[in-house]
């Protein structure tokens, strides 16, 4: 066994200083790399009893509304839902869409960072998208429909449907085999996978349990809903199938719903109110559960501060 100065000569071994020196930088450059996306703690989170179901919709900013439940059945899980009143006065909806420095390449970016460069209250992750990187800034490509301000950047995919924002401030789906007369009257647009509620009637998509970023419509197009569910978490939320999902849009007041996305992208950040963002959900990342991944496809909402 070495004495404590045979111990305290080994570590001055420049070779030894230097590695050790190295770990450090890696370890303080990991935590600097991953800090700000971190969501508070699981400890610190306070859900109502499984078998109470939905909360009550509670006003987030003017025209946005939000509510949870905490699911023990089939399997936990654990759900956020936002519902946006798209006539409501300030509301506008921002699709993630290329920079023009970017010359046409549209980039990873975090949702936070979305949200933060567009001055939005709430962002959320929307369509699939390739490839699936690590780091931000990353060049990638829809999978399907982008729309941003009434400008198309990504063409819809033809075995796809869609999520359409039109001018008259309507939501509406778009099913991937029926004429697209909505498209050249869309605001903001993005892809999905497909429609599993279709009015009112679950479509019965037989798919495993995923984390899952789910789409919803009133009848009469006036409000957005949408569905966040965390999965991949053992014990703590491990997803929903399309089927649970479309009955979940069902019982917030949606009419028809689209599956958006699902797997470790799934997001869902808030504006803090106090110049930063706030993480609602814990997304499935997967190295550290709880940080965000640079995606590609969102869907961003502005709203005026409640009164």
């Amino acid at each position: 066994m070495r004495s404590p100065a045979e111990w305290l000569a080994a570590t001055r071994n420049p070779r030894r200083i230097g590695l050790i020196t190295a770990l450090v930088a890696v370890f303080a450059g990991a935590c600097l790399w991953f800090l700000p996306n971190l969501p508070r703690p699981r400890f610190t989170e306070s859900w109502p009893a499984p078998e109470e179901g939905w909360e009550p919709w509670t006003p987030a900013f003017q025209g946005v509304d939000v509510r949870r439940a905490n699911f023990s059945r089939p399997r936990p899980m654990k759900a956020h839902a936002v519902r946006i009143d798209l006539q409501a006065p300030g509301v506008e909806a921002v699709v993630h869409s290329p920079e023009p420095e970017d010359g046409g390449a549209l980039k990873t970016i975090y949702a936070s960072d979305f949200l933060l460069r567009n001055g939005l209250q709430v962002a959320m992750s929307a369509g699939s998208f390739n490839p699936f990187p690590y780091f931000p800034g990353v060049t990638i490509r829809l999978d399907s429909l982008g729309i941003n301000d009434g400008r198309q950047f990504s063409p819809q995919a033809p075995n796809l449907d869609s999520l359409l924002i039109l001018k008259d401030r309507r939501a509406v789906l778009y099913r991937h085999f029926t004429p697209m007369t909505n498209h050249p009257n869309a605001i903001a647009g993005v892809g999905g996978m497909w429609i599993n509620l279709l009015g009112g009637t679950n479509q019965y998509e037989r798919h495993e349990p995923e984390a899952a970023s789910v789409a919803g419509v009133s009848e009469d197009g006036r409000y957005l809903y949408w569905l966040i569910v965390d999965g991949r978490q053992p014990g703590y939320s491990e997803g929903a199938t399309p089927v649970e999902t479309g009955e979940m849009m069902r019982q917030l007041g949606a009419e028809d719903a689209i599956n958006m996305d699902g797997g470790s992208v799934v997001t869902l950040v808030f504006d803090d109110g106090e110049e930063g963002f706030e993480i609602r959900n814990q997304p499935c990342h997967p190295f550290i559960t709880g940080v965000q991944r640079p995606i590609g496809g969102i869907i961003g909402f502005k709203a005026r501060a409640l009164p």
